[in-house]
This record gives C-alpha cells, sequence and structure tokens, in this order.
C-alpha cells in the first residue's frame, strides 16, 4: 500500500515497547504511515494532541512489521488536568481493541504542561487498523471516540 492509499483521518497500529514522558518527542524511524507533526487539536477537555506520527518498517507494512507512534498531550486549558492514563487507541481488523502505549501511571498536567506517549507494537492481523490518540481522565472518562484517527491497511 502506497502512502497516498492511507486516508488522513485514519489510525496507526498497536506496539509493546512503551514509554511515556514529560518532554518532547523523538523522530521514528521506517517509512512514513501518518504524519501529522505539523497539526494541534484540542479535545473538548482541553487536551491539545499534536507531534502525531507513526511509522513502520516499510511503507506497506504486512503481518509481523512494527509500528511505532508517538504524539504529544498539552493541557491547552487554565486549570489543571488530571490524567490516570494516555496511550495508543487502536482498533483492529474485526473491531477488537489493540491498545499500547499505556502511560500507566495518574499525573495532573497544569496548564501548559505536555506529556509525550510513544510505543511499537507488531501488526498480528492483515486488514484495516484504526489508530488514535487517546487519553483516561481521573474521572474516568475517555479522549473523544476514535479522536485524530487515522487508518492503515496491513497485508499478508
Amino acid at each position: 500500500m502506497s502512502p497516498e492509499a492511507l486516508r488522513p483521518d485514519a489510525a496507526p497500529l498497536p506496539g509493546i515497547r512503551t514509554s511515556a514522558s514529560i518532554g518532547h518527542a523523538a523522530a521514528a524511524p521506517g517509512g512514513t504511515l501518518h504524519d501529522a507533526r505539523n497539526e494541534t487539536a484540542v479535545s473538548p477537555d482541553g487536551l491539545e494532541v499534536s507531534r502525531l506520527l507513526a511509522t513502520s518498517d516499510g511503507a506497506d507494512p504486512a503481518v509481523g512489521d512494527s509500528v511505532e507512534v508517538e504524539f504529544t498531550l498539552r493541557n491547552a486549558g487554565a486549570d489543571a488536568i488530571s490524567l490516570d492514563d494516555a496511550f495508543v487507541g487502536v482498533r483492529i481488523p474485526g473491531g477488537g481493541n489493540g491498545d499500547f502505549a499505556n502511560a500507566d501511571e495518574p499525573l495532573v498536567l497544569q496548564p501548559g504542561d505536555t506529556m509525550t506517549i510513544e510505543g511499537s507494537r507488531r501488526f498480528d492481523a492483515e486488514g484495516l487498523w484504526t489508530l488514535f490518540p487517546c487519553y483516561r481522565l481521573a474521572t474516568g472518562d475517555f479522549c473523544p471516540d476514535e479522536w485524530r484517527a487515522f487508518q492503515v491497511l496491513v497485508g499478508a
């Protein structure tokens, strides 16, 4: 699949390597599957996503290849935001969840604070994968449904 075949509103693939940090995102190697590093969007909860990048072993991912996804969340509001988790949301072919890169650690983002999420996962099924940046607030509420999602077609 060529990069031109990707829908701009689709999501990347899940990962096993995980890290979360306060700071900036590093560039990931490989073929670019989705590059929205120059785009920002603010959720109704006041969290801004930016620097969204998904790369893979090559431009035409297949089962067994891995995907790396990274993005930055910033508190764009005037009040502190308490998070229970931030992660890459994934809908695998057939509709199951394959979320990865979980921060798995509650934290409070003060106004202007940023958090970078990055992780990788192997594609373990062929078909259309939907990926998106996501978070869970301390209230138990999640990011908007498939917020900033993009899709990747994975071959056999």
